[in-house]
Formats: structure tokens, sequence, C-alpha cells
């Protein structure tokens, strides 16, 4: 299971990895977290995967930076997975957090920009072609 797995009778292991994923939406905002935890000793494969995600995120968080575009952070993420042998999964786009106004389609994410909060706009028709 990669992601939102459904709740049954199946029982956690020594060397599971356990991901909670949780949302919330309240007055108009949606807030999402999830963090991920190895239940008791996990392989090396396990644990390599885990320090990779790590990486991947931090990455991605020093790409979040005003003038950037999610695509900026999403290539981040991608080079350092990918770097170390894993690869993302392309089916799984991903999701809006904010308001629920401000939610875009799947592939709008790779053209939005980060700006200030309080900016008007946010979207940039510029091709960033590479």
């Amino acid at each position: 299971m990669v992601v939102h797995g459904i709740p049954g009778r199946t029982k956690l292991e020594n060397g599971d990895i356990l991901s909670v994923d949780v949302g919330v939406t309240l007055d108009g905002f949606v807030a999402d977290s999830a963090w991920t935890f190895p239940v008791g000793a996990i392989s090396a494969d396990a644990q390599r995967l885990l320090d990779t995600c790590k990486a991947a995120l931090a990455a991605g968080i020093d790409k979040a930076r005003i003038g950037n575009t999610v695509g900026d952070i999403s290539e981040a993420v991608q080079s350092v997975t990918e770097a170390a042998g894993f690869s993302v999964i392309r089916s799984l786009v991903g999701h809006g957090v904010g308001t629920l106004d401000a939610r875009r389609p799947p592939g709008a994410e790779l053209r939005l920009r980060l700006q200030r909060p309080g900016a008007q706009g946010g979207h940039d028709d510029r091709d960033r072609s590479r």
C-alpha cells in the first residue's frame, strides 16, 4: 500500500512502516499533514527509503521560495528520490491546501508561482520549458 490504506483487521508487525495522513477542513481552509513511522526494527532498505523521503522533503522545502513554481519544488523532490534509486509515483499528483477556492486541478501546479501572502494572481502563463 502506497497511500490511503483501507482500515481492516491487519495488525502492525515488527519491520512494518506506518504512514499517518491527517487532513482538516475548517472555516474554508484546508490543511494536510502526513508522518511516517517505523514499527520496531526495520530493514536497511526500509530505512534507506525513509531517509531518502526525508532528504527529498528537505530539498522540496528548500525550493519553496517566493518566485519559484511548485514545479521547482517537485523537480527537487524527484531528483533526490531518483538519485537514490527510487521513483516517484506519477499517478499521485497531490492536492491543494489553503483556502477551498484556491485549489487547482491536477497539472496546474506545474506553473503555479509562489507569492507573498496577499499578492494578486499566482498563475504564471509564461512558458518555462527546459
